[in-house]
């Protein structure tokens, strides 16, 4: 499973253009969300479960982060999909979407 995130905000629709209830996506960012607002963060990975990789002008570094388990990456992949009107399966393992903070987010399941 690989995630990228990029703090880097683009115009977020408003809710009434939502496709879905971004609560369940705002609950599984929870444990990101003090990264995605720190200052200078270019971009956020999680290529394992556990690890957080940290892009900032310095360049990347790995954090622990136990909380990101599989289960919780495939559930996140899964609540973006349905927010954004897609879907994230076996067949369609790749998944771009815009967060309802502004954030951009790429996917990719393994097979």
């Amino acid at each position: 499973m690989s995630v990228a995130l990029s703090p880097d905000r683009v115009d977020c629709p408003s809710p009434g253009e939502w496709h879905g209830d971004a609560t369940s996506v705002i609950e599984f960012l929870r444990p990101l969300r003090e990264q995605l607002d720190a200052p200078g963060v270019l971009e956020l990975c999680i290529n394992r479960p556990g690890e957080l990789l940290i892009e900032t002008v310095r360049g990347w570094k790995a954090h622990p982060a136990p909380d990101l388990t599989l289960e919780r990456c495939l559930s996140l992949a899964t609540a973006v999909a349905t927010y954004s009107d897609q879907e994230i399966n076996q067949t369609r393992p790749l998944l771009s979407a815009t967060l309802p903070s502004g954030e951009r987010v790429q996917f990719v399941i393994p097979p």
